[in-house]
């Protein structure tokens, strides 16, 4: 089950019977109240202007494909954000120049200005911030699309999987090594995994 990111929407060739479609007034509402979340999750992954632009392309073939929509294989959110990751998939390099630039990012502000405990601040944060995008620049992509699907997108681990068309386990299991290679590049301490997450996959 799930969406596949070559037949959203790409692959128009491929059979599909018993598809219940999406109704325009539906897409309507969907776009409605998702777009917010879909430009926010393309952004931190590529920047302002491009999420804007894949966003845009997003929903144009999502509308295009309304009619191909089958709920059977995951829900409306599912189904848009399998569209936008199978787009961004096409800017994995300037995904990780992106993150590339972050990881070398120096302070901001001037030192003049700030009191010893705001310098303080400001070298943690962007400490923190380098260390972060290390880790994300490092992670394999289809860790970082998981992560990012659940806390940037804030889609559960059932739309994330039907996203990215792969069980509900290997997205857990994807998340838990995503989230544990953030907290060793970080410096923070480890957790016990979730036993759940355990018996899950990571192909």
């Amino acid at each position: 089950m799930g969406y596949s990111r070559l037949d959203a929407p790409e692959d128009l060739s491929a059979p599909t019977p018993m598809l219940k479609g999406l109704a325009a007034d539906r897409f309507e509402s969907l776009v409605e109240c998702h777009l917010r979340a879909l430009v926010g999750y393309l952004a931190r992954r590529l920047g302002r202007q491009v999420a804007e632009d894949l966003a845009a392309e997003t929903v144009a073939l999502a509308y295009r494909d309304r009619d191909r929509y089958d709920p059977s294989r995951g829900t409306e959110v599912a189904w848009l954000f399998a569209i936008a990751t199978g787009l961004m998939a096409h800017h994995r390099r300037s995904e990780r120049r992106r993150l590339a630039a972050f990881a070398e990012a120096q302070p901001s502000g001037s030192a003049e200005d700030a009191t010893a405990g705001t310098a303080v601040d400001h070298v943690a944060a962007a400490e923190t911030l380098r260390a972060t995008a290390r880790a994300l620049r490092r992670m394999p992509a289809r860790q970082r699309d998981a992560l990012y699907l659940v806390a940037v997108a804030g889609l559960d681990y059932e739309d994330a999987a039907a996203a990215l068309s792969v069980p509900v386990g290997t997205v857990r299991s994807r998340v838990s090594r995503a989230r544990a290679r953030l907290r060793g590049e970080i410096g923070l301490p480890d957790v016990s995994p979730d036993p759940v997450v355990e018996r899950g996959t990571d192909d």
